[in-house]
């Protein structure tokens, strides 16, 4: 989907109950994702240039129960891919199936949810170098543990 002008994506999005994979790009009023906890086969999302996002709100629920690859990229404003709920925690049942995670072009995103270290499928983190530098880490096993997965994304 490109160029959507909506600020969420609620009323549009409940037409795709049986996609597997979804691309927003260019969706620059876009506030939200939580709309696409009602796609239940949602294994795939890659979110581009969508200037309007500041949180993923990614971890409000554990509706995302098999989404495997979470692509992020030129999200200038993101601060946040955690949720509000239980203050953006994550445990073993936020994103369970969860693999692949890319992150490239966020320069507001400093921190991971806390617990991120704890997805039981997650093998692999995608960052540019610098982007993997900048991040504040919570605590020392967080680091360690997540470490381990970062591979470095080469343009």
């Amino acid at each position: 989907m490109q160029g959507y002008h909506g600020s969420s994506l609620s009323d549009y999005i409940c037409k795709f109950q049986h996609l597997k994979e979804i691309a927003l790009s260019g969706c620059h009023q876009l506030r939200e994702l939580s709309p696409l906890e009602r796609v239940p086969n949602l294994k795939a999302l890659w979110v581009v240039n969508c200037r309007g996002l500041k949180e993923l709100g990614i971890g409000n629920s554990h509706k995302f129960s098999i989404l495997e690859e979470l692509v992020l990229k030129f999200l200038h404003n993101l601060e946040s891919i955690g949720g509000a709920l239980n203050n953006g925690v994550w445990n073993e049942s936020t994103l369970p199936r969860l693999r692949i995670l890319a992150i490239y072009g966020c320069p507001k995103l400093k921190r991971l949810p806390v617990g991120m270290d704890k997805l039981p499928k997650l093998s692999k983190i995608l960052a540019l170098k610098d982007q993997w530098n900048q991040i504040i880490w919570e605590d020392d096993v967080m680091k360690i543990g997540l470490q381990r997965l970062y591979k470095e994304w080469k343009v």
